[in-house]
């Protein structure tokens, strides 16, 4: 809580190692990205952000090689890395302001699979699974053109949105 802590590094390195073993050597990588995102609860310093967390938090440091060894099993494990902040909960209303905004960058970032070879997001995800229970509840059975079809809606209106954004700007 506050900062960005020693501790939590080597948990998460010594996580990463006892993954490797469980694997093996020879097993097959995940294929998908992933990323971590380091976050501070009730956090004291204003100035942490993704380029305090790769130039300080995850940077080598001469003369520490076992320091050094964490921050290499971390950055090989997670390409892509950011660092989030939520402030103290006694500042209510800066405090839910940030929930929602990290809430929101994380459902829009995520692609936690594809359908058909299609990435849905976060909020795809979600909106694919409510078309799928409301199915169920209604039909008692899944109608599968029905789900695609929503997808394919969603995904071209999301894209037609981009494009009058971009030609706005």
């Amino acid at each position: 809580f506050g900062s960005c802590q020693e501790s939590n590094l080597e948990d998460l390195s010594a996580t990463l190692a006892a993954r490797e073993l469980i694997r093996g050597e020879g097993a097959e990588r995940c294929t998908q990205d992933t990323k971590l995102c380091m976050l501070v609860i009730a956090c004291r310093f204003r100035a942490l952000n993704d380029a305090y967390f790769e130039s300080q938090v995850l940077a080598d440091k001469e003369g520490q090689p076992s320091r050094n060894e964490t921050r290499d099993l971390i950055r090989k494990a997670f390409p892509h890395r950011c660092l989030r902040t939520l402030p103290h909960t006694s500042e209510e209303e800066e405090y839910k302001e940030a929930v929602q905004r990290l809430r929101q960058e994380f459902l829009d970032g995520s692609v936690p699979i594809r359908a058909d070879g299609m990435p849905l997001n976060g909020v795809q995800l979600c909106d694919v699974l409510q078309t799928l229970a409301d199915q169920i509840a209604r039909l008692g059975l899944v109608e599968p053109a029905g789900v695609m079809t929503r997808m394919v809606q969603r995904h071209l209106q999301q894209a037609a949105e981009a494009a009058e954004r971009a030609f706005d700007d």
